[in-house]
């Protein structure tokens, strides 16, 4: 799906309701969504623009295909392939209980997104 509309987005916002009135479960659903990001390393426009970004473009094309590899490796072939399911798991029961769910919401995506790749890039001294 990703690969033919050439947007991961569109591909994971098709099974978001499915999720939500449980007629699909997270564990079953979790291959395609990953199958989703995958894919958008291998987007036709998306190859296009690493051949046309000279080496800048094979530069950051490789590295968005070995990242998306690793990921694979380490959150769908591995032992913690659960770690995300139990994760999203977790969060979506604390935003059903919590009386402020968007300001929690905010604060998880922050951290994930924003604090945690700054410390990860600080620490390592880049």
């Amino acid at each position: 799906m990703t690969w033919i509309v050439g947007s991961s987005s569109i591909g994971t916002s098709l099974v978001v309701p499915f999720l939500a009135t449980r007629l699909v479960d997270l564990e079953r659903a979790y291959p395609y969504l990953v199958g989703c990001n995958v894919a958008t390393t291998l987007d036709l426009s998306q190859i296009y623009g690493y051949f046309a970004g000279g080496l800048v473009g094979m530069m950051l094309g490789s590295a968005h295909v070995i990242l998306n590899i690793l990921a694979f490796l380490l959150f769908f072939v591995s032992p913690l392939r659960i770690l995300p399911i139990r994760i999203a798991e977790e969060l979506g029961r604390r935003m059903v209980r919590s009386r402020h769910a968007g300001l929690e919401l905010l604060f998880w995506v922050i951290l994930v997104f924003f604090i945690i790749p700054i410390l990860i890039i600080y620490l390592s001294g880049g």
